[in-house]
């Protein structure tokens, strides 16, 4: 699975931020909360935020990230999946 990274802009303080995504069944989703399987040596999505319907720009070559969210996030909804209901959770 290849891990992408996306640029957002925090709407609590306008900080930006790269957060993990992946591609999965034809869809962008940001991956803000990993599960380690060290015995595989693995690790897997423990939650998963989609990104369909939210617009996206491609930010230049020299940018760490491969996409930039258009519009703000709100923290809480990165950091606390009980009040990620703004997004679609998987």
């Amino acid at each position: 699975m290849k891990i992408l990274h996306v640029m957002i802009q925090i709407e609590d303080d306008g900080s930006i931020e790269i957060w993990d995504a992946i591609e999965y069944k034809g869809q962008i989703w940001l991956v803000p909360e990993w599960r380690a399987y060290p015995a595989e040596g693995i690790q897997k999505p423990a939650r998963m935020l989609s990104l369909e319907g939210i617009a996206m720009s491609v930010p230049r070559a020299d940018y760490p990230a491969d996409f930039f969210l258009d519009s703000p996030m709100p923290r809480h909804v990165l950091e606390d999946p009980g009040k990620s209901q703004t997004l679609s959770l998987c």
